[in-house]
């Protein structure tokens, strides 16, 4: 099942990965749980940064699975979604 919304044009960004079927984004499903380095990547931020918002309650949702911070990637496009224009 392919994305509603796209990150990387809510960013203003291309991703980094080259092969997604050229459309610059990987082909998540709303389901996919995407690790902390995934993530970074896509949203070209670094894990820190990401444990930071973790911390401090301002990234996307996610989830731990053992010891393992996961996020959802509808979660994510949602998160994005919210943050349009500010």
């Amino acid at each position: 099942m392919g994305m509603n919304v796209q990150a990387a044009p809510l960013l203003g960004i291309q991703s980094r990965h080259s092969d997604f079927g050229g459309h610059g984004m990987p082909n998540y499903g709303p389901n996919d749980l995407l690790t902390e380095q995934q993530l970074a990547d896509e949203l070209r931020k670094s894990s820190a940064t990401l444990a930071r918002w973790r911390r401090t309650g301002t990234g996307p949702p996610w989830v731990r699975i053992g010891k393992s911070p996961m996020y959802r990637w509808s979660s994510v496009e949602e998160w994005l979604r919210q943050r349009e224009g500010n």
